[in-house]
């Protein structure tokens, strides 16, 4: 009914709108890290994760606080040194894996 160019069009619009909903992304490789806390220094290894773009992905609180967080690589050195100075030696990270994701760029 809507003829080669209707088609085309209607088509055209669609698969636009579908990319534009979806973005673009930069792949980039990224680090599970796990780590525990004492309760004290939760908010501040909050602030922590949040300037240096981390995912957490779980946060367990028993004892201590328990986290697993995805940082880029490229922020995982900077994390690591941050947080065993913040803590004073007292709580490192343990890299658990490596994987590929996807970074949002605007």
């Amino acid at each position: 009914l809507l003829g080669a160019g209707g088609l085309v069009r209607a088509y055209t619009a669609a698969a636009k709108a579908a990319l534009d909903a979806a973005g673009r992304r930069r792949m980039a490789r990224w680090q599970s890290l796990r780590f525990d806390c004492p309760y004290p220094l939760y908010e501040r290894v909050k602030r922590l994760l949040d300037s240096c773009e981390a995912v957490t992905e779980g946060c367990d609180f028993g004892a201590a606080v328990s986290f697993a967080v995805l940082l880029r690589e490229d922020r995982a050195g900077e994390f690591g040194a941050a947080l065993t100075e913040l803590s004073a030696g007292a709580v490192t990270a343990e890299l658990t894996g490596e994987s590929f994701r996807g970074v949002r760029v605007e």
